[in-house]
């Protein structure tokens, strides 16, 4: 069990970032790509 917690941190880091991708267009739409 000790190992599990880590382990899950550690995918969830690498595996959120993706998931903020739309979150973050829709809070810069009205912004210009070079803005972003």
């Amino acid at each position: 069990m000790s190992l599990f917690v880590p382990a899950f941190v550690t995918l969830f880091v690498v595996l959120d970032p993706p998931g903020c991708v739309p979150i973050f267009s829709s809070l810069t739409s009205g912004t210009s790509p070079a803005h972003r």
